[in-house]
């Protein structure tokens, strides 16, 4: 497993993962039953395949998509404006995760969705750049 995948476990696991606060974040966490998740990919959703690290980001942002398909995607990203920013066409594999640099050095400081298509999947996800 990826460190992200076992980080989300982990995080959905938590007394609190329903509700997470500034004070006690995810809560306690339920180790027993995020290494069950992670055993059966009940923590792997659509909803948290779609990552950005970092984010914030100042510079270099990059897109990490775990999900269990093959075939071709498109990557999209729009400003507040709904303006297309960037798109871009991938191959996934089922086997393993695939990781995309975004050409984002050029992009205004702001905040930014992006959208990945794959087969009728769709994940979605909002990035920040902020300025240098």
């Amino acid at each position: 497993k990826t460190a992200w995948q076992i980080k989300t476990a982990i995080e959905m696991a938590g007394s609190q993962a329903d509700n997470p606060d500034n004070y006690l974040g995810y809560g306690l966490p339920d180790f027993m039953q995020a290494h069950v998740d992670l055993q059966t990919e009940t923590a792997l959703t659509d909803e948290n395949a779609l990552l950005a690290f970092p984010n914030p980001f100042a510079t270099e942002v990059q897109l990490l998509l775990d999900v269990n398909f093959e075939g071709k995607s498109t990557v999209r990203v729009f400003d507040v404006a709904g303006r297309l920013i960037h798109q871009q066409q991938a191959d996934l594999r089922a086997d393993s995760p695939y990781l995309l640099n975004l050409p984002s050095a050029d992009w205004p400081a702001g905040l930014y969705q992006c959208n990945w298509a794959y087969g009728e999947n769709r994940s979605v996800l909002s990035i920040i750049k902020v300025p240098r």
